[in-house]
């Protein structure tokens, strides 16, 4: 018997970040053409997207390449997006030490790392503020 993907056992908060994210880092083209999730964070979809870009300059392809995340409706999460989805739960949570932690392994740069963390940091209250988490 065939384990469930991974996917199939996060609860409703854990798919609106993963959709979240995956919207975030993937160009705008993949996500109109994708399944894309029913709910999610509304107008703050392009903030949160902005401040991803941002991390890498506004160079997507960039940012896709450093993220490696699967296009929206894929079912199981890579390890990138497991990690990133602790770090927003971090960041809910406001333990900066943990979110540190768990983003060092994605951006070894502080700078870099900084400005990821400011990233998840706006999608954890976009996702609080939609009552997510």
């Amino acid at each position: 018997m065939m384990d469930k993907p991974l996917e199939l056992n996060f609860g409703r908060a854990e798919r609106v970040a993963l959709c979240t994210l995956r919207r975030a880092v993937l160009d705008e083209a993949c996500c109109r053409q994708a399944i894309v999730c029913p709910f999610g964070i509304g107008r703050d979809q392009a903030r949160v997207r902005a401040l991803f870009l941002a991390v890498w300059d506004g160079d997507e392809a960039l940012c896709h390449r450093a993220l490696h995340l699967r296009g929206p409706g894929g079912w199981r999460p890579t390890k990138t997006e497991r990690r990133l989805l602790k770090a927003v739960s971090a960041a809910q949570a406001e333990d900066a030490w943990l979110l540190d932690n768990y983003l060092y392994k994605i951006a070894l740069a502080p700078a870099l790392r900084s400005r990821l963390a400011l990233a998840v940091q706006a999608l954890a209250a976009a996702l609080a503020v939609h009552g997510y988490w």
